[in-house]
């Protein structure tokens, strides 16, 4: 037999599990589209804010880079002048060739990267960050969004438990209710406030069928009381003559 409480806990939990994945992908898919944006907005904020000073020669730092986790030196900032050299780089190892104004993605060395670069006056600024890094601050952004289906996810199928437990539960008490009657009982069900509307008609045809038993066991009682005094003088007068 089909069980009504395990039909709508599987299609509910199901329901409610295909919906909660959809919106993860969504939300983790805008997610790391916002991100890519923010990055983008990123670069050209820090080109467009570099104080002038940062076109001496001196100023170069001889560091390798790191692109691993939040480093601060995952981005890569170089300074043009009027020559062919840069005159400044946040990093040293990388060498970047200049790149005409604006933002794209190339890849040099085997390495994808995402540049921008701004002519400001007399020099030209070009700020780069390795689309890897991108690609991981991205990743653990959009999970960081999706810790609170985490956590709701549950507790959403525990109110459906409940919530379904509760709606059947007018069919439990009137199971427990026929269960508790004595066999001579026929009276009709009566159904409390609580009760929904859809156990109406299901009250109502037990109770038609309890009003038919109850006649055709009283109409049976009248038949058997009946026969019994019909056959008691002829049981009288068996007795007499024996």
């Amino acid at each position: 037999m089909t069980s009504i409480r395990r039909w709508l806990l599987g299609w509910l939990i199901a329901g409610l599990g295909a919906a909660v994945l959809t919106a993860g992908y969504g939300i983790f898919h805008t997610a790391r589209l916002e991100a890519s944006e923010l990055f983008d907005y990123e670069l050209r904020t820090v080109a467009l804010s570099l104080p002038s000073t940062l076109t001496d020669g001196k100023s170069l730092e001889h560091r390798g880079p790191n692109f691993e986790g939040l480093a601060e030196d995952r981005l890569f900032i170089e300074i043009w002048g009027n020559t062919e050299t840069p005159v400044y780089a946040s990093l040293g190892g990388v060498d970047l060739p200049r790149f005409p104004a604006g933002i794209r993605t190339i890849e040099h060395q085997e390495v994808h990267w995402r540049v921008f670069g701004a002519q400001q006056g007399d020099r030209f600024v070009q700020v780069a960050q390795p689309v890897s890094v991108r690609n991981d601050l991205a990743l653990r952004l959009a999970l960081r969004t999706l810790w609170p289906l985490g956590v709701f996810f549950p507790a959403i199928i525990l109110i459906v438990l409940v919530v379904v437990g509760r709606a059947l539960s007018p069919l439990e008490r009137i199971s427990h209710a026929l269960a508790a009657r004595s066999l001579n009982s026929l009276a009709p069900l009566r159904l409390d406030r609580r009760s929904p509307v859809e156990l109406e008609p299901l009250v109502n045809a037990l109770n038609d069928l309890l009003n038919r038993l109850d006649i055709a066991s009283r109409a049976q009682r009248t038949f058997v009381a009946d026969a019994a005094h019909e056959l008691r003088s002829p049981l009288a007068a068996l007795k007499l003559q024996i």
